[in-house]
């Protein structure tokens, strides 16, 4: 997945948000950026990710005013 420094502002704070999740590695982080096409899907398909998959444990993400500072 090739980098691009000219996100939209709401674009990266997804992307920070997904990847300081709890239980959310790099790599799957990539996997579903890839699957989703965006942060923002991907946030939004979590709930049912996390169903489908079982749920061992659960992915919290980061909260937004943490990310925001």
């Amino acid at each position: 997945m090739a980098r691009s420094p000219h996100l939209p502002e709401q674009d990266k704070r997804d992307w920070l948000r997904l990847i300081r999740s709890t239980h959310l590695g790099p790599i799957t982080f990539h996997h579903i950026l890839r699957y989703y096409g965006s942060a923002a899907a991907a946030i939004a398909h979590l709930p049912d990710m996390a169903a489908r998959g079982g749920a061992k444990r659960k992915i919290e993400l980061a909260d937004e005013k943490t990310i925001a500072a």
